[in-house]
């Protein structure tokens, strides 16, 4: 949250890249730190990838049906340039981080696109009790497979617009009012278009010996494009109201070594026309982050929320699973990361008799290695390989792919 009072974490996590469901888009290539008190900076990035199935393929019959080949992998080329500021104004601070970035397809060239985010934020402090943030973000890109059948491109825009407010009253104590807008369209399926609202307050303590402990309540109002005709003609939305409510902790151990965060709560979701597919339930976010040695770490994660599958085919899935991430700076200029996590995806958000998905369960593996190189002071090289699999109670929806990627990234400060 904007508005914490972060603790000091060790450079060694901070430089870890997180790979998690539903995550925002960010450039393959690694983003080059931005130097204390630099305000102004770009970066020029390319890599070549290799995906041996970009549609998420299930199996060579499909293939054969869908490409008319066996042969589903592609090698993609990107090319993009960013801009980060960071401009410190009194107790003020304006920044401002994006991309835009042009990925080409050798094989499967319907799939070429310009893909771009920007986000701009207003950090404010006011008296030195009050303090908060604005942000607003704009980002564009291709839809993943991993739902959608369909071979074409379909381009997806997000818009997320957000402010929250803190006030600190007694030395340790914090009170937090915040609100938040996200929109979400598709060039090729409006059906699926939606726009969330979410408003939260959030009282906590801070701890003279770097522990924090408080209580959220978040309400979030769902409103989706897609309504549905039942064969007797009625007409059904899809619009929900979500409530959530939490204990948040964050526990920094000795000497700075780890840092536990979490989210233990109880989630609500409930639709205005279609009750059998509320969700009531405890939910949970869990992270560990451990500083091994002076030169290894580790972050472990587990959960259980509600996922919206990237806004895709279902009004939200029930998510559970773990993550973990080691990072072992070898050399000063030379680091190696490391990522596995399991996630099981329950599709309750689509438990209607008839429906494709009534019933769905999938199992997702995903584990990666990659290794970061200072090559120049201002000269940045990456290597990263990955594989994916799903595992379903649909054949249909069962896929695995490799990726191997090599990129280059050259920063102007």
């Amino acid at each position: 949250m904007p508005l914490a009072r972060h603790h000091a974490l060790p450079v060694l996590f901070i430089a870890t890249t997180a790979v998690s469901c539903g995550a925002q888009a960010q450039p393959l290539t690694p983003i080059p730190p931005q130097p204390a008190g630099s305000t102004l900076g770009t970066y020029l990035y390319g890599a070549s990838i290799y995906n041996s199935n970009p549609f998420l393929i299930p199996n060579d019959a499909e293939a054969e049906r869908r490409l008319g080949t066996t042969d589903t992998g592609d090698l993609i080329t990107r090319a993009g340039a960013g801009l980060q500021m960071a401009w410190p104004i009194g107790l003020q601070m304006l920044r401002f981080d994006g991309w835009i970035e042009r990925n080409n397809y050798q094989n499967f060239n319907s799939l070429d696109h310009t893909a771009f985010d920007a986000k701009f934020g207003w950090d404010w402090e006011v008296g030195r009790l009050w303090r908060g943030t604005i942000e607003t973000g704009y980002s564009r890109g291709i839809a993943s497979f991993q739902e959608f059948r369909n071979l074409d491109k379909n381009v997806t825009t997000r818009r997320i617009t957000s402010a929250d407010a803190g006030l600190q009253f007694l030395p340790d104590w914090e009170w937090v009012l915040g609100a938040r807008r996200r929109s979400t369209s598709f060039d090729k399926r409006s059906d699926l278009d939606r726009v969330e609202s979410t408003g939260f307050t959030e009282v906590h303590y801070d701890s003279p010996v770097k522990t924090r402990i408080g209580l959220r309540a978040e309400v979030t109002k769902g409103d989706l494009n897609r309504d549905e005709r039942l064969p007797d003609g009625t007409v059904l939305g899809n619009d929900y109201v979500e409530t959530q409510y939490s204990v948040v902790l964050g526990v920094e151990g000795s000497e700075d070594l780890s840092y536990l965060t979490g989210r233990f709560g109880f989630t609500q979701r409930k639709f205005d026309d279609r009750p059998e597919r509320d969700f009531s339930g405890p939910t949970a976010h869990l992270s560990y982050l451990w500083k091994v040695t002076a030169n290894t770490g580790l972050r472990l994660s587990a959960w259980r929320e509600l996922q919206a599958q990237n806004n895709e085919i279902v009004n939200y899935l029930v998510s559970q699973g773990y993550s973990l991430e080691p990072i072992w700076q070898a050399t000063i200029k030379l680091r190696v990361h490391g990522h596995y996590s399991f996630q099981n995806r329950d599709y309750q958000g689509r438990d209607t008799p008839g429906n494709l998905n009534a019933g769905r369960e999938d199992d997702l593996h995903t584990i990666g290695l990659g290794i970061d190189y200072q090559a120049l002071p201002n000269l940045y090289l990456s290597l990263e390989a990955r594989h994916q699999s799903r595992d379903s109670n649909r054949e249909i929806r069962k896929f695995d792919y490799e990726e191997v990627s090599a990129g280059v990234t050259y920063e102007f400060f």
